[in-house]
């Protein structure tokens, strides 16, 4: 899994995008065949499930795999170009710090909000469950849309080609922000019935309704927050990154999530989302705003010298 996830990403910087997806697709799409045929047919159950997720996703390593011992990639494994250097493996770290913080907190911050909303019975969990999972899947096409903005962003910013980070930025952040209007009117016009396909019980579906339309207020500003983030995650401004990084789903999430629980009780822990989010948003305004003024105003010539 480590392997294919490092050749995925070379495979996107370096612009061979249909070739990444071809490799994930691939192994996604046999794991959606695999479970079905794996736990029913060959009564395998649970075990069938794993066993499907690791054929798949060996099949997806060795796609990705052969994409470069074919030459299709730009990029070739070679264990002659292996020189292991302390510069780079800091840089990797400083680089990825941001994404480990944001994925360890969304885990931490699931299982703050499974804990806050259980006091409130099973269908408080469940509802406030389903909403995570359709937030997920929305915020999944966000996040897919940003990692295309990335090697953009790093290679004119480091090719000082600022200008074009900055434009980058504006339009990434203004397509994201469109199309998570849309999709925040869609999910919240027809909220119920969504959470109806994953649990149809009616205190359920009141309860993730509400959740779900609350979210869905506060949905169009999450692009300038992740964009932003990513963003300064790949022009090599780390501290930056880790603080946008850190504070949607732990920094302001889990205490809002704990103070609005205990003062509104259920209806507070529905809220809680809706609140980080505008408050993450304020938070990387003043962040961000210098920044994407500099980058509108400064190129950098061939010297290197800022002009």
């Amino acid at each position: 899994m480590a392997a294919a996830f490092v050749m995925n990403v070379n495979l996107r910087s370096e612009g061979s995008a249909v070739l990444s997806m071809i490799g994930l697709a691939s192994g996604a799409i046999l794991n959606i065949a695999l479970d079905p045929l794996f736990i029913f047919t060959f009564r395998m159950g649970i075990a069938g499930a794993a066993a499907a997720t690791i054929l798949s996703q060996f099949v997806s390593f060795c796609i990705l795999l052969s994409h470069y011992l074919s030459r299709r990639s730009t990029l070739a494994i070679d264990p002659k170009n292996f020189s292991p250097k302390w510069e780079m493996y800091w840089e990797m770290l400083k680089s990825g710090l941001p994404t480990l913080f944001r994925q360890s907190f969304v885990t931490i911050a699931v299982i703050t909000l499974n804990l806050a909303a259980r006091p409130f019975g099973d269908a408080a969990l469940a509802g406030m469950t389903v909403v995570n999972r359709i937030m997920f899947f929305i915020m999944a096409m966000l996040i897919g849309f940003g990692q295309g903005f990335q090697p953009v962003a790093a290679f004119n910013y480091t090719a000082g080609f600022h200008h074009r980070v900055y434009q980058a930025f504006r339009f990434s952040v203004a397509v994201g922000t469109i199309a998570l209007f849309f999709c925040a009117l869609g999910a919240g016009v027809f909220a119920p019935f969504i959470i109806a396909i994953f649990r149809n019980d009616i205190e359920v579906i009141q309860i993730g309704s509400l959740a779900l339309r609350l979210q869905c207020v506060t949905l169009p500003l999450s692009p300038y927050i992740v964009i932003s983030n990513m963003m300064f995650q790949y022009i090599g401004k780390p501290v930056r990154a880790s603080i946008l990084a850190l504070a949607r789903q732990g920094l302001v999430f889990i205490p809002v999530l704990l103070v609005f629980s205990s003062l509104f009780g259920l209806f507070g822990v529905q809220l809680s989302q809706a609140v980080a989010d505008v408050l993450t948003f304020v938070l990387a305004l003043p962040l961000t705003a210098g920044m994407v003024k500099t980058l509108a105003t400064e190129e950098v010539d061939n010297g290197g010298q800022a002009v």
